[in-house]
């Protein structure tokens, strides 16, 4: 009997070590798409910095309204889910990028 509860607790932590690592991996995919999105050499480095020269007045409303997509996509898509059921599609999408991101800090140090 002694063995069985043993047995569990190592299932146990085993699985919270499988849970904490899908996770950290998750949040590196979210973190790097992010850097390389707004990095000073990223995606979007050159368009938002002549943006912010030229009109920078437009670069706040251009904040603001990718704001708003942003919040109005998060209601629509948690309206969905609930209705639905949950999918774990972009947890699993996240940690594919973190695998990768993972892999490109190991073999070259960087993302």
């Amino acid at each position: 009997m002694e063995k069985l509860a043993s047995g569990r607790r190592i299932h146990d932590v085993l699985g919270f070590l499988y849970s904490l690592t899908l996770a950290g991996l998750g949040l590196l995919g979210m973190t790097g798409i992010v850097y390389h999105a707004l990095a000073p050499e990223g995606w979007f480095a050159g368009w938002l910095s002549r943006l912010w020269s030229q009109h920078p007045g437009f670069a706040f409303l251009v904040l603001i309204g990718l704001l708003t997509t942003v919040l109005a996509a998060r209601n629509q898509v948690g309206q969905q889910r609930f209705e639905r059921g949950g999918t774990e599609v972009p947890l699993y999408f996240f940690v594919a990028l973190g695998t990768l991101f993972a892999g490109r800090v190991l073999v070259y140090g960087t993302l």
